[in-house]
């Protein structure tokens, strides 16, 4: 492999974008010479990794569209709400912006309106070191209560009850968040039967 595609494979923590290798001055033909040569493997349009690697799945979503914040049961994930990586990640876009079709088979996608979109968005590091856009505990928690019929139960039980236990809890903040998104009366209810 060559050593400039090798730096920039290591300082973008294994991942390699078409564009990373046109600003450095090689062609696509380049790319595609290192696929073939089983070198690399390309996991999505533009973005590929070394042959045999993990791929960050996360990271790989967020280049693929940076529309995109991860939520739901992805969320309870990241924020160490939930021991379990979901099956299928949630991601959560602007109800005017919808993701392309071959991202809406990689994930499950939930609307909101634009106003909303960026609110307890946060930046969080994945399994493999790499920041992602991610909504925070709380606005995952009214989420969860927002959505209840579209998460699964043990998700929704098991991320309150997480939250509730948490250390980190911020009940002031979480309130605020549930009032901002009309679900304080819901969410009292559940927080009530777990204090």
């Amino acid at each position: 492999m060559n050593a400039v595609i090798d730096r920039i494979l290591k300082e973008k923590n294994g991942i390699l974008r078409t564009e990373d290798v046109l600003k450095a001055g090689f062609s696509k033909t380049t790319l595609g010479n290192l696929v073939k040569s089983g070198e690399l493997e390309q996991v999505a349009q533009g973005v590929y990794v070394l042959a045999g690697e993990m791929v960050d799945e996360l990271f790989v979503l967020q280049l693929r569209s940076s529309r995109l914040i991860f939520s739901h049961e992805t969320a309870l994930w990241m924020n160490g709400l939930s021991d379990r990586v979901p099956l299928e990640h949630h991601v959560t876009v602007r109800t005017r912006a919808p993701l392309g079709s071959e991202l809406r088979g990689s994930c499950r996608c939930h609307y909101v309106q634009g106003e909303f979109l960026n609110v307890g968005l946060e930046m969080r590091r994945t399994a493999f070191g790499n920041m992602v856009r991610c909504y925070n505990a709380e606005r995952t928690i009214c989420d969860l209560v927002r959505d209840e019929r579209k998460v699964g139960v043990e998700a929704f039980v098991g991320g309150i009850k997480a939250y509730a236990d948490s250390r980190d809890r911020d009940i002031a903040k979480l309130m605020g968040m549930a009032q901002t998104f009309g679900v304080e009366r819901e969410l009292s209810k559940y927080m009530g039967v777990l204090s």
